[in-house]
C-alpha cells in the first residue's frame, strides 16, 4: 500500500535551457557513462534505495486568490518504483489566467524541477518537453536500476534537449484545477545519488487577471494580480536510517 502525505498551501496563508551532452565509458555496470561518474551504489531491483519525505511547501499570497497542494503519492524508492508526488493547482477566485499548465508547460517543466543544490529532479512521466535522439528515450537514458541520468559537465544527459519554447498563460474559470504528477529522479548535476538531505525546488508563479477586447471576444491575459516565487522541500534519508 502506498503512503500518502498530503500537505496544503492555501491562499491565504500568508527558461528554458536547451542544449545536449555527449557521453561515453567502458564500466560495464554503467553503460553509457564515464567512469568517473558511476554512482557507487548499487541495489538489487527491488531494495529500497532511498526514502523521501514532504518536509515543507511555501503558502501562497492571499492576492493570488490560489490553493497549491502537493501529496506524496510514494516515498519509497526502489529500482522497480520511483518516489512520486502531485501538484495541483486550484483557481480560488475569479475567471484569471495562470501561469500553471499542463504537460510540457506544467508547474516544473522541462529543468525547472531541478532542486536548488541540484541533489533532485523532478520529472514527469514521459518526459515532456524534451526531445531524446537516436530513437532514445527516458529508459533508455536511465541508469538501471538507479533514478538517475549522467552527463558531462552542466548540460543536460547525453542526448536529451530541453526544447527552447514559451509557455502561454492557462485560463482557469473560477474553481478550475490543473494537477501534475512528478516522479522524484536524481539531480543529473549533483554529486552522488540522491544525496541525503533537505533538498528545496521552487519557481515563479504569475497571477493575470482576464480583458476582453471587444464583446463576443475570447478573454485575454490583462494585468499582473500576483507574481511570486513557490516551492516544497523533499527530505531524502538512507531507507534504514
Amino acid at each position: 500500500m502506498r503512503r500518502r502525505t498530503l500537505l496544503a498551501a492555501a491562499a491565504g496563508t500568508l527558461g528554458s535551457l536547451a542544449g545536449c551532452g555527449t557521453g561515453g565509458g567502458s564500466d560495464p555496470g554503467y553503460e553509457g557513462l564515464p567512469a568517473d561518474q558511476a554512482p557507487d551504489e548499487t541495489f538489487a531491483p527491488d531494495e529500497r534505495q532511498r526514502r523521501i519525505a514532504l518536509e515543507a511547501v511555501d503558502p501562497v499570497p492571499a492576492a493570488a486568490d490560489l490553493a497549491i497542494d502537493v501529496e506524496l503519492l510514494d516515498g519509497t524508492v526502489t529500482g522497480e518504483d520511483p518516489a512520486e508526488l502531485a501538484i495541483t493547482t486550484t483557481n480560488e477566485g475569479p475567471e484569471r489566467f495562470v501561469s500553471v499548465g499542463e504537460g510540457g508547460c506544467s508547474l516544473f517543466n522541462r529543468d525547472r524541477g531541478e532542486s536548488e543544490d541540484q541533489a533532485l529532479w523532478l520529472v514527469q512521466q514521459g518526459f515532456p518537453g524534451m526531445q531524446f535522439y537516436a530513437g532514445d528515450g527516458p529508459d533508455e537514458k536511465r541508469v538501471d536500476p538507479l533514478w538517475a541520468v549522467r552527463t558531462d559537465g552542466d548540460g543536460p544527459p547525453p542526448g536529451i534537449v530541453f526544447l527552447d519554447y514559451g509557455c502561454a498563460p492557462r485560463l482557469f474559470p473560477p474553481g478550475d484545477a490543473v494537477t501534475s504528477e512528478y516522479r522524484v529522479w536524481d539531480g543529473w548535476r549533483g554529486e552522488g545519488y540522491m544525496s541525503p538531505g533537505l533538498h528545496r525546488v521552487e519557481t515563479d508563479v504569475e497571477v493575470r487577471a482576464t480583458e476582453t477586447p471587444d464583446e463576443g471576444d475570447d478573454p485575454v491575459p490583462g494585468d499582473t494580480v500576483a507574481s511570486f516565487t513557490w516551492g516544497l522541500e523533499l527530505r531524502v534519508t538512507d531507507p534504514d536510517g
